[in-house]
């Protein structure tokens, strides 16, 4: 199991050194990925773009994320994307 620890921005302008941690952690972890969100407060669409693409590769290499510490404007802005499905945001 792997773990991750998002920020507590994720903007369109401070992006790039997040898609590299989650790239790495795409490729070190073996099967289940923890997210913590709890530091998580401000995501714009790019940020929730970035969430979905790591949660579609993640799925498409047979690996599970089980979220932690999500805010809940964050799950509603999932849902209001249309990204609740792939990101199986639950509200932990």
């Amino acid at each position: 199991m792997s773990h991750c620890q998002l920020p507590e921005d994720m903007l369109v302008d401070s992006l790039s050194p997040m898609a590299l941690t989650l790239e790495a952690v795409l490729v070190d972890s073996p099967d289940t990925i923890e997210m913590d969100a709890s530091l998580l407060e401000h995501v714009d669409t790019a940020g929730m773009q970035l969430l979905y693409a790591f949660a579609r590769d993640a799925r498409r290499d047979g690996k599970t994320l089980v979220w932690h510490g999500l805010n809940p404007q964050i799950v509603d802005a999932a849902r209001l994307l249309g990204m609740s499905g792939m990101l199986a945001m639950t509200g932990h």
